[in-house]
């Protein structure tokens, strides 16, 4: 008996384009945006109770300060983990940061986190846990207004000064941020230049959410039944059930038979049929 022929992996021959997305993997890749979102808690914070204009040039002399202290390769951005890293070796970059608009981001935070940050709290103030519930809330959606604001304003930053041939990072006004044309590039932006950021520290974002699974208190999910309603009452489902039962009784007097073959009349049928009642009795059991 002739030994069988044992199939072998078949070699593919990557292609130039493979060859190239492998080469730069680290820049293809995709990012988790849960991970990444408690970078910018602090700026999220800070637009709840003031404009977008006057946290932007808080934020630029904040991040020309450090800048112009630290003098490192990887520019300053301004993401919540490695302030609060520089905070821990040296104060005056609080004090400049408490003397902004910001300054209650960093109060409640560093507050919600002194048993994780290890900072002492040497001002005084009302803790307000609403504010960082509300700054957590304003950006857990990646593509909210808050939170393509906070990520224009680092990426805007970190590209001040470079070549801007298509003038993506010239936009000076909330509007023109905001532009449904301009959101995509702002998310495509920041994946590259923030979002892999050598400045982010994902651990520690990590450490934060567990803090805050361990000790926050348990927020129930609010009641939408009224929102619901409104929602069904738009809809008019007791106008458009009349009308499809109205449609579907035409179309159960048609004589299929003269159209079709008995078989195909008889399936054709069978599934409207099903497809129509199951419907009815959906809309029905939801009245």
């Amino acid at each position: 008996m002739a030994n069988k022929k044992t199939k072998g992996r078949v070699k593919q021959t990557s292609t130039e384009w493979q060859k190239k997305v492998d080469k730069h993997q680290v820049i293809t890749q995709s990012i988790s945006w849960s991970d990444r979102l408690l970078e910018l808690v602090h700026i999220s914070i800070a637009l709840i109770d003031n404009d977008y204009q006057t946290v932007k040039k808080d934020f630029y002399d904040i991040c020309d300060f450090v800048n112009a202290k630290i003098q490192k390769a990887r520019k300053f951005h301004f993401n919540l983990t490695h302030t609060i890293k520089l905070i821990q070796t040296d104060t005056t970059i609080l004090e400049k940061i408490l003397a902004t608009v910001l300054k209650d981001a960093f109060q409640n935070i560093l507050a919600c986190y002194q048993d994780l940050f290890q900072i002492p709290i040497n001002f005084e103030f009302s803790p307000n846990p609403k504010l960082l519930f509300f700054g957590y809330q304003q950006i857990l959606d990646g593509r909210s207004d808050t939170s393509i604001l906070c990520k224009y304003l680092m990426v805007q930053y970190k590209h001040n000064g470079k070549p801007d041939p298509f003038g993506v990072f010239n936009w000076q006004t909330k509007e023109e941020v905001l532009e449904h044309g301009n959101i995509s590039s702002i998310m495509a932006s920041f994946l590259g230049s923030i979002g892999l950021s050598e400045n982010l520290d994902l651990e520690m974002c990590k450490d934060i959410w567990m803090h805050n699974y361990v000790f926050s208190p348990r927020l129930p999910k609010s009641d939408d039944s009224k929102m619901e309603e409104e929602h069904y009452t738009e809809m008019e489902m007791e106008k458009f059930k009349n009308e499809f039962e109205t449609i579907y009784s035409q179309f159960k007097e048609l004589n299929l038979l003269a159209i079709y073959q008995k078989f195909i009349a008889e399936v054709n049928m069978g599934f409207v049929a099903r497809i129509c009642n199951l419907s009815l009795d959906i809309v029905d059991w939801s009245l």
